[in-house]
């Protein structure tokens, strides 16, 4: 059940800072609401690191570890960049569906580069996300 549970209150949490999002970037640039963002969020980090003692792991961080969180960060940013920058010139309604197209693009890199295992059943909640966002569209 948990495991179920979480994603779906990470959705609930996406859904409602989209409509901050929306508000955010009608005043200030995408790029100046993504840096007080993640300023903002830093010393939570921080704080929530060390508390946990998470902090201890970085002794263990190597070059290939590293690489693995860089490159995602970098296309996290060019991606919410590019969110910001589209929510700034239209819907909420219009522009959020379409970021979900995420999960279709992951299904796909899982099974081709992970060797991830599909199945009809996935590939038919794949298509049923590319055609709601169609719908939306």
């Amino acid at each position: 059940m948990r495991v179920l549970l979480l994603p779906l209150l990470a959705s609930v949490l996406s859904g409602v800072s989209a409509l901050f999002e929306k508000v955010s970037v009608v005043s200030l640039s995408p790029l100046t609401v993504l840096t007080l963002r993640y300023g903002l969020m830093l010393p939570v980090l921080l704080v929530a690191l060390y508390a946990t003692g998470g902090h201890r792991e970085l002794t263990k961080l190597d070059g290939r570890t590293f690489g693995a969180i860089l490159l995602p960060a970098l296309l996290a940013l060019g991606s919410l960049t590019l969110y910001f920058t589209a929510l700034k010139g239209d819907l909420v309604s219009r522009v959020f569906p379409l970021t979900e197209l995420g999960p279709v693009i992951a299904f796909v890199l899982a099974a081709l580069f992970l060797g991830e295992p599909w199945s009809v059943q996935r590939l038919l909640g794949t298509l049923l996300i590319i055609a709601g966002v169609v719908l939306v569209r």
